[in-house]
């Protein structure tokens, strides 16, 4: 919602792509997804203008409520100061195309007893021009399908990823399962940004 937001906003896909730091065909990708989800168009594109459809002005003011919503609902739970503020940080790896992805999970709500499940990562990205995502197998070779944690706090997980020589990434998806059945999997997406190692 926020591509397709910005795609609108911007007037084109490629001007959406340099302020959101993506690929055209990531943005593209996105729109796509969302409009296959909708069921309807939402976009007319030509080679000159770009402008709403009937579908897509029917759903903008309402993925815009929903954007405000989501940025409400994160500032209400977001943590204490003194409280770690990095969840997720990417470091170069020893070898070439090979990187540290370091997470932390961190307790919302009370901390009555610990919590378990699995960690998945994914990332989006280019390979030759074209839109591409490598799921956590592709990007372990095969090792790793997922990371498990329990904790009650906090946990911090590290996993080396290795990309192929052609890959340009731009968005890591990360999702927590938790084990009990009534809590929904939580995802939330990052922009591919190497730190310099600590």
């Amino acid at each position: 919602m926020r591509v397709f937001v910005n795609v609108v906003d911007s007037g084109s896909l490629s001007a959406a792509a340099d302020k959101l730091d993506m690929s055209r065909p990531v943005v593209t990708r996105y729109v796509a997804e969302l409009e296959q989800w909708t069921g309807a168009r939402l976009l007319h594109r030509t080679t000159r203008r770009l402008s709403l459809t009937a579908a897509g002005e029917e759903l903008l003011p309402r993925c815009r409520q929903v954007l405000e919503l989501t940025g409400d609902m994160q500032a209400a739970v977001r943590h204490p100061a003194d409280a770690p503020r990095e969840q997720l940080r990417i470091t170069a790896g020893s070898r070439p195309g090979s990187y540290l992805v370091h997470v932390s999970l961190l307790r919302a709500g009370r901390a009555d007893s610990d919590v378990g499940g699995t960690l998945i990562l994914s990332l989006d990205g280019t390979a030759e021009g074209q839109a591409k995502s490598l799921d956590f197998a592709a990007l372990t070779g095969g090792r790793t399908r997922e990371l498990r944690f329990n904790f009650r706090y906090l946990q911090a997980l590290d996993q080396e990823l290795n990309l192929p020589p052609t890959f340009k990434p731009e968005q890591l998806q990360v999702e927590v399962r938790s084990t009990k059945k009534d809590v929904a999997p939580v995802s939330q997406s990052f922009l591919w940004t190497v730190d310099a190692a600590p």
